[in-house]
C-alpha cells in the first residue's frame, strides 16, 4: 500500500473507534473485499491505466519530478496549509535526493544507499539516521519508524501497482469502487481521470493521455469534518535524465546544528 493513502486510512480507523474527528495524517492505498465479502468494484479500464502507469514508473532506472503540494487546513496534524514546490530525483535502487521549498522555508531529503539525512535549511539544522539498502525499505522505515515521509513517495517504489491495488487486498482492505472518469485536461495536458472509493478516504489520479504517466493525485479525506484534501500536481515528470552525482551528498555548512530525529513510540 502506497505510504500516502495507507497513513490516511490508519487515522480514519482510529478517529472512528474514538467516535471523533480531529485533523490529522501523511499519506497512500486500496484494493479488496468490503465488509460483506464482496469483492471492490473496480473497472477494467482503470485497472489496465493503473498498471500501464506503475509499469512506466517501476522500469525508470533514474526520475526527476517537478511538483506542487496543496494542503487543505485540517488534514495533516502540525503541516502548514497552502503550497510547497519541490523537485525530487530518484536513481535506483538506492538513491532519492528532493527539495522542498515554500514561504519562509526549505528542506532537503537525501538518501544516499546507507543513510537518510533531513535538514531544515531555513533553521539550519539537520538529522542524520541509518537507512535500509533499497529505496522501498527505506521508505517503509521511515514511515514505521518516524512516521515521515518524502515528497511524492508513492511514485517512487519499485511497484506501484502493487502498492496501489494489490498488497492490500488483505483482511483491513478497504477499497469500495474504481472508475474511469474519462478525459480531462489539465495545464494544457489531456489526461485519463481516475476515482477511487475508501472508507475513509476517497482519491482520485489523472494519468496523461500522450506520456501515461501522472499528472495529477488527490487525496481526500471523508473521515474529517470538511473533506479537506491533499492535490499533488507532477509538473514536469523526466524518465532516465542524466542526474549529477552530487544531487545525492549532503554536506553540512559550516554551524549547522545536528540534531536528534526521535522515533515513534511503539505501543
Amino acid at each position: 500500500m502506497s505510504c500516502t493513502l495507507k497513513s490516511l486510512n490508519e487515522r480514519g480507523r482510529e478517529m472512528r473507534a474514538i467516535a471523533t474527528v480531529t485533523a490529522f495524517f501523511l499519506v497512500t492505498v486500496l484494493a479488496s473485499v468490503d465488509s460483506r465479502g464482496e469483492a471492490p468494484v473496480v473497472e477494467e479500464k482503470a485497472q489496465t491505466l493503473l498498471k500501464t502507469m506503475s509499469g512506466k514508473l517501476a522500469e525508470a532506472k533514474r526520475m526527476r519530478i517537478d511538483a506542487e503540494r496543496t494542503i487543505e487546513e485540517g488534514l495533516i496534524e502540525g503541516a502548514v496549509s497552502g503550497a510547497v514546490r519541490g523537485e525530487v530525483f530518484l536513481e535506483r535502487p538506492n538513491r532519492i535526493a528532493a527539495e522542498t521549498k515554500t514561504t519562509g522555508a526549505r528542506h532537503r531529503f537525501i538518501y544516499d544507499g546507507t543513510s537518510v539525512t533531513i535538514a531544515d535549511l531555513e533553521a539550519n539544522a539537520y538529522a542524520t539516521v541509518p537507512a535500509p539498502a533499497t529505496v522501498d525499505e527505506t521508505l517503509s522505515m521511515l514511515n514505521e519508524d518516524y512516521e515521515y515521509e518524502p515528497p511524492l513517495a508513492d511514485f517512487l517504489l519499485s511497484r506501484p501497482y502493487e502498492s496501489f491495488l494489490v498488497e492490500p487486498q488483505g483482511e483491513e482492505a478497504e477499497l469500495k469502487s474504481g472508475e474511469y472518469a474519462g478525459i480531462e485536461e489539465l495545464r494544457g495536458v489531456r489526461a485519463h481521470h481516475l476515482v477511487f472509493s475508501e472508507e475513509y478516504i476517497d482519491w482520485e489520479l489523472w494519468i496523461s493521455e500522450e506520456t501515461l504517466l501522472p499528472v495529477r493525485f488527490v487525496i481526500i479525506a471523508t473521515a474529517v469534518e470538511g473533506d479537506p484534501r491533499i492535490q499533488m500536481d507532477l509538473l514536469d515528470l523526466e524518465i532516465n535524465p542524466s542526474i549529477p552525482a552530487e544531487k545525492f551528498v549532503f554536506v553540512p555548512p559550516e554551524g549547522m546544528e545536528k540534531i536528534d530525529m526521535p522515533k515513534v513510540a511503539k505501543e
